[in-house]
């Protein structure tokens, strides 16, 4: 007899997907201020939010999200561990790296799941 699918268990995944949020029907949410001139792209994460990016630490302070230095995040996201976005302004040459927090997020939560099997199989 076949199952009925409404009372099957349905897998759980413990990596936060973004795409899947009702957050997405706005501007993307930042930790601390928008960067200058780019105020109309993001709204400010509504207090006691995670937000969807936020800034790099500025050198030699930490992040407030993962605990990590500017040089380590740096180093995994273009590592390809989690997301970084560059955003500047058109003909600018500067501007501004953003970390994809769900991304940063999951891959923390990989990595902590990995260290975790590796201690449980000792």
């Amino acid at each position: 007899m076949p199952e009925n699918k409404e009372s099957a268990p349905q897998p759980t995944n413990p990596a936060l997907k973004i795409e899947d949020s009702p957050l997405l029907t706005g501007k993307p949410t930042l930790l601390g201020g928008p960067p200058r001139g780019m105020e109309q792209f993001f709204a400010p994460a509504p207090p006691g939010q995670l937000p969807e990016f936020a800034p790099l630490p500025a050198p030699k302070e930490r992040c407030p999200i993962s605990g990590g230095s500017r040089s380590w995040l740096v180093e995994h996201g273009e590592a390809g561990d989690f997301r970084l976005v560059r955003v500047r302004q058109k003909g600018k040459l500067r501007g501004k790296v953003l970390m994809h927090v769900p991304s940063l997020l999951a891959w923390l939560r990989t990595e902590m799941e990995m260290q975790t099997k590796g201690k449980e199989g000792n």
